[in-house]
């Protein structure tokens, strides 16, 4: 029997890769956006406790003013970090994107491999069917001749 392979088995292995650095990407890109949610959930636990601060405290002018520069200052770096965040969530999008579609590649080639394995496999069936055929064929003529009385093959 002959041994089967699949003509396009570096593209598939090549594709396989790819998809791979296409996943770690994906999970650097998570890991990215996560830091970022972090510190955003960091910045606004500081800003709600400045908020909280400013009604529970007493009426100091200089305090008032203080207190709403540090919650101007939260607020800014609030709207920063979402800018980022957003930021964030594109890439890692547009990363999953690509893994999706590295993932098709690879699975239209995984297919048509195992097609043409499946063609193989019965082509081969089909040859050993063949000589089985033929070699019970020349024992049957072999016999028969025997049998005869006639010289056999």
């Amino acid at each position: 029997m002959r041994r089967w392979r699949f003509e396009l088995q570096r593209v598939l292995d090549v594709r396989r890769i790819r998809e791979e650095e296409r996943r770690q990407q994906l999970a650097r890109a998570q890991a990215e956006w996560t830091v970022v949610a972090r510190r955003l959930d960091g910045v606004r636990a500081e800003r709600h406790k400045a908020v909280e601060a400013a009604v529970s405290g007493a009426f100091d002018v200089s305090w008032r003013i203080v207190g709403w520069s540090q919650r101007a200052r939260l607020f800014s770096r609030m709207r920063a970090l979402e800018d980022e965040l957003a930021e964030r969530e594109r890439d890692r999008d547009e990363v999953r994107e690509q893994l999706v579609q590295a993932a098709r590649e690879r699975q239209v080639l995984e297919r048509l491999a195992e097609r043409r394995r499946a063609a193989f496999l019965l082509e081969e069936g089909r040859r050993e069917q063949a000589l089985l055929d033929d070699m019970v064929a020349a024992r049957l003529g072999r016999r028969e001749a025997s049998r005869w009385g006639l010289p056999g093959r």
